[in-house]
């Protein structure tokens, strides 16, 4: 008898045990295959972000693990993509000629080149052969004769990354000195588009890598110009970003790049990205004329996107001629003073395009080439004018 009722609490016992488990299988089972379809709730694997007050507060994200590994697949592909627009700086190796009949073949290190002992390194901005870096031989920096700055400049070699050696054609430096534009014998090469700076939004995804091959996975916080000053210059346009991951001093001279592959910016010192539009003037006045030179409008302006004020009228938008610290607001003999535009004026667009907290009129400026004209739309006395202004 007491066996007997033994066997009965065992059955009961395992009777539960697998109630309770067939009860959890059809659970996963109907979710899987009729709850989340029908009713569209998270399975197994989703994240939830509710706040559990509010229902309508709450964010599901799903299928996360496939986000994340579309992220970086997304990246992988990125860094695939730009590697080729990217491009090392070496000193040439002079080899010395062995008559290999004579002489054993041998493996001398000297001969050749090693792949992380680049002087610095670039990126291809034409497929016919001109590179932007912001390596600048320091002998060549200060030197004046043509036949001295040849001889210096034919000691380095452009690698690409396929590894053919290039020899270099000219150096030339861009007055600010923060760049220079190297030409080498190439043809075909690739070339990446560039990213104009309204095109950025904070918080974007970007990419950082270098000719060493190195990756950062990072995002913009912020973008600047001429360091946030109040009164600016129509001719000072230096835009730069803030990047949420800080880059190692190996970054340095490394490049940034979005999702799409396009190029950004190159990091600095502080680890910022200085944006490659700053560098648009110069390469087309290259391209154009052989040497660099930036458009000049002639006015100091405040940029009226920033300002406000609850009890006046706030326009919102434009740029106010106005004085800098020195007194000037229109430079004399400049081009904004001999098209007519004087202190107060509030310049509305230029070629049509508004200027507004994504678009100020210096980064308008910089897009242009001296010699090119304007079309001007401003305001004086409550009313709207145009005016064309030449460029200096």
């Amino acid at each position: 008898m007491k066996n007997f009722n033994n066997r009965i609490i065992v059955i009961a016992i395992l009777a539960t045990v697998f109630g309770t488990l067939s009860g959890v299988v059809g659970t996963i089972i109907t979710r899987v295959y009729l709850l989340e379809d029908i009713f569209n709730l998270p399975l197994l694997g989703d994240i939830n972000l509710s706040g559990g007050i509010d229902n309508n507060s709450g964010l599901i994200i799903r299928n996360a693990k496939k986000i994340v590994i579309e992220q970086n697949d997304k990246v992988d592909e990125t860094v695939n993509n730009v590697k080729s627009g990217i491009i090392g700086i070496y000193e040439k190796i002079d080899k010395i000629n062995v008559d290999s009949k004579k002489t054993p073949a041998a493996f001398i290190p000297s001969d050749y080149y090693d792949s992380k002992g680049e002087k610095g390194q670039g990126f291809i901005v034409t497929s016919d052969g001109w590179v932007v870096s912001n390596f600048i031989p320091d002998s060549y920096k200060n030197e004046s004769a043509t036949g001295t700055k040849e001889a210096i400049f034919k000691k380095y070699v452009v690698v690409s990354s396929d590894k053919k050696i290039h020899q270099v054609k000219n150096i030339i430096i861009d007055p600010l000195g923060k760049y220079a534009f190297w030409q080498i014998v190439a043809s075909d090469l690739p070339v990446k588009r560039f990213v104009n700076q309204e095109d950025l939004k904070n918080g974007q995804l970007i990419v950082a890598t270098n000719w060493d091959g190195e990756v950062l996975l990072s995002s913009i916080i912020s973008k600047t110009e001429n360091d946030n000053e109040l009164i600016r210059s129509s001719d000072n346009f230096f835009a730069v970003i803030e990047i949420a991951e800080k880059s190692g001093s190996d970054f340095l001279e490394g490049f940034i790049f979005n999702l799409n592959s396009e190029i950004i910016g190159v990091i600095n010192s502080d680890g910022q990205a200085e944006l490659v539009s700053n560098l648009i003037p110069c390469m087309s006045c290259i391209f154009k004329t052989g040497k660099i030179a930036y458009p000049k409008f002639g006015a100091n302006y405040i940029d009226l996107s920033r300002m406000f004020d609850s009890e006046k009228n706030n326009i919102g938008k434009g740029a106010l001629i106005f004085p800098n610290k020195s007194g000037i607001a229109v430079v004399k003999g400049g081009s904004a003073g001999i098209a007519g535009l004087k202190e107060g004026d509030i310049i509305l667009k230029i070629n049509n395009t508004e200027l507004n907290s994504d678009t100020s009129l210096s980064s308008q400026i910089n897009k242009y080439l001296p010699g090119d004209e304007l079309t001007v739309e401003y305001i004086r006395d409550n009313k709207t004018a145009t005016v064309n202004v030449v460029l200096k």
